[in-house]
Order: C-alpha cells, then sequence, then structure tokens
C-alpha cells in the first residue's frame, strides 16, 4: 500500500490519498500469450480488441501490419501493506481520493452534492448495537412515569413492564427538588 500525502498551504491538514491499484486481466495476459504463439483466431482477436479497447479504424500512418500491444510483463512483487500509517478516521477517504472522488463533488451518475457526515468514533471494545456510557457520572438514572406529592409524602409510580411499583417516601423540607 503507498500512501501519498498531499501537504496543503497551511500544512496543519494533510490530505491522505490511497492510490487504485491496477492490475493487468488474465483474460488479456492469456490472449497475448495466444498472439505470441500465432494461435489467435480472429474472435480471440476480436475478444482482445475489446478487453484493451483498441481502436479498430485507427489512422493507416501505421500500416506495416504489424500493431502489437505493449504489456508489461514483469510481476511486481507486493509488500505487505502497513496500515498504521494511515488513521482509522481518514482509511476510506483516502481510498476514495485515490479512485478519483475531490472533496465537496458527488458520486454518481448525477453527482448530487451531499454535505459530509463524519461520526466520533466508537470507544473500543462497543458492539455495534450497544450505546456508549454517559460522559456525566456513572450512576444510573431512572426515569420516573409518575410522582404524586400529598401532605407530607412523595408517591413515585414505575411501571416496568406489566409490574406498577409504589415507592412512599417521607420528604424532610418543603420544597421539593
Amino acid at each position: 500500500m503507498v500512501v501519498h500525502r498531499k501537504d496543503d498551504d497551511d500544512k496543519k491538514k494533510k490530505t491522505i490519498v490511497i492510490p487504485m491499484v491496477k492490475e493487468v486481466d488474465w483474460r488479456v495476459a492469456k490472449l497475448l500469450a495466444l498472439e505470441k504463439e500465432g494461435k489467435l483466431t480472429d474472435e480471440d482477436r476480436a475478444k482482445l480488441a475489446i478487453l484493451t479497447e483498441e481502436q479498430p479504424f485507427a489512422s493507416s500512418n501505421n500500416s506495416n501490419g504489424n500493431d502489437a500491444i505493449v504489456v508489461e510483463e514483469a510481476e511486481k512483487v507486493t509488500e505487505d501493506a502497513d496500515y498504521s500509517a494511515v488513521p482509522i478516521e481518514d482509511f476510506g477517504l483516502a481510498i476514495l481520493r485515490g479512485c478519483g472522488w475531490k472533496d465537496g463533488e458527488g458520486i454518481g451518475r448525477h453527482p448530487q452534492v451531499v454535505p459530509l457526515r463524519i461520526l466520533p468514533r466508537r470507544p473500543n471494545g462497543l458492539g455495534l448495537g450497544a450505546k456508549p456510557p454517559q460522559p456525566e457520572s456513572g450512576a444510573k438514572v431512572v426515569f420516573y412515569d409518575n410522582i404524586a406529592v400529598r401532605g407530607k409524602y412523595i408517591y413515585i409510580y414505575i411501571y416496568f413492564r406489566t409490574v406498577k411499583v409504589k415507592i412512599k417516601l417521607k420528604k424532610k423540607s418543603k420544597r421539593i427538588p
């Protein structure tokens, strides 16, 4: 994995681009091998022209009859990707930039500009369906459905599934917090 960094004017924000890997199609390599052996039929020549996007009616300046397609045959040795070179938050955007996407452009046949939505990073070990803990205190928050004040007592009614719980508290002050 090759990572290119484009420095902006202020050099504070660096744009990371992961270029798209282009590989030679195995079908083209097979047809080129048949062409070298001289066993290429007209049908195979047509397939080769389609796969290499060759123009069938090119200019006739090169009329020596020996049109050849040059394909780099040297196999590139791929090295293990260093995923720690790119922060996780920027990895998806870097791949899109390598495919030709630019910040502020839409994607598709009718590119509609949609505001970029970058979500906050989830805590480690938190599952997809789990809710992150509240940043305040770790105390449990209980929501009361009904509170009644009668005289010097406070009645709290909690409904949990099919159970109704009634809690009777004696107030110590005249003011309810």
